[in-house]
């Protein structure tokens, strides 16, 4: 259980930087020496229940190229999560003009 929490809860970068909202996700990352953007709990959709996770809400569909569920208009930390993606090498992609939501994950197929 614990692991499929931390996916979701975590949003993987690279192999150096991630994204999340979880305090103890950020503090175990930071300890291995990972690069980590820290966000507003929250602001993610989720259907059932009163959010969802970054890492729920998007995967990338490229090497350089993230792709989330909805706009990040709505999140407090919406520029800074793209401006994190930049200083990786990446850019954002928003598959819908909705505001971002959860689906659980999802991986491109080539």
């Amino acid at each position: 259980m614990a692991q499929g929490y931390t996916r979701c809860a975590a949003l993987v970068v690279n192999d150096q930087s991630i994204i999340t909202a979880d305090a103890g996700v950020s503090r175990a990352a930071k300890n291995c020496n990972i690069n980590v953007l820290d966000i507003t709990p929250g602001h993610i959709g989720l259907q059932g229940f009163p959010y969802g996770f970054i890492g729920g809400a998007a995967f990338k569909i490229s090497d350089d190229t993230m792709a989330f569920t909805g706009t990040l208009d709505g999140h407090p930390d919406g520029e800074c999560i793209v401006g994190f993606l930049a200083e990786n090498g990446l850019g954002s992609v928003f598959l819908t003009d909705r505001p971002i939501f959860d689906i659980g994950g999802a991986i491109a197929l080539p």
